[in-house]
C-alpha cells in the first residue's frame, strides 16, 4: 500500500520537506485560539521573572507621576501671585496662563511628563464644564485656577 506523502521544496531550503496531507491539515492555525484565550499576566507567565517586571513597571508609572506632580506644583508656582497671572494669551511681559505656566515649567522636562501633567490639568477642567484648559483659565478667576492646579496635584 502507498502511503501519501507529498515532497516540496520550501523557500530557501535545499532539501524536500517530507509532509502528509493528514498532517498539515491536522494542526491548527497559531492565531485560531488566540482571540479566545486571555493572556496571563506576566507574574504568572513567567514567575519570578514576572513579578519582577511587573514591579518595575509599577515603580515607572510612579515615578512618571511624581514627576508629573512636581511639575504642576513648579507651574502653580510661577502664577500663585495674580501679578503673574493672564487671560487670554499664554505668555506675555512675564506673566502666563495656566498652560503658559505649565510650558515654562516643563522646558527641562521630558514629553511624558508634561503629557501627564497636561492631562491632568485636562481632566479637572473637564470634571468642571470646560472643554480645555485654557478655556477655564480663561473664564475663571485667578482663584479658581490656583483651585484647578491643587486639585490636579491631589488626583489619584
Amino acid at each position: 500500500m502507498a502511503t501519501n506523502v507529498q515532497e516540496d521544496y520550501m523557500p530557501f531550503d535545499t532539501e524536500p520537506s517530507t509532509t502528509s496531507p493528514e498532517t498539515v491539515h491536522a494542526t491548527t492555525s497559531p492565531c485560531s485560539d488566540a482571540s479566545d484565550t486571555a493572556r496571563p499576566a506576566p507574574s504568572t507567565r513567567f514567575g519570578w521573572l514576572g513579578r519582577i517586571i511587573g514591579r518595575a513597571r509599577d515603580t515607572r508609572k510612579a515615578n512618571r507621576t511624581a514627576r508629573a506632580i512636581t511639575l504642576l506644583r513648579n507651574a502653580r508656582a510661577l502664577i500663585a501671585d495674580e501679578k503673574d497671572w493672564i487671560q487670554g494669551v499664554y505668555e506675555r511681559d512675564g506673566r502666563r496662563c495656566a498652560i503658559g505656566a505649565l510650558m515654562a515649567a516643563s522646558r527641562k522636562t521630558d514629553r511624558t511628563t508634561r503629557r501627564l501633567a497636561n492631562e491632568r490639568l485636562l481632566r479637572v477642567a473637564r470634571e468642571v464644564g470646560y472643554h480645555s484648559v485654557e478655556s477655564m483659565n480663561d473664564s475663571s478667576s485667578h482663584k479658581e485656577v490656583l483651585a484647578m492646579f491643587d486639585a490636579a496635584i491631589a488626583l489619584k
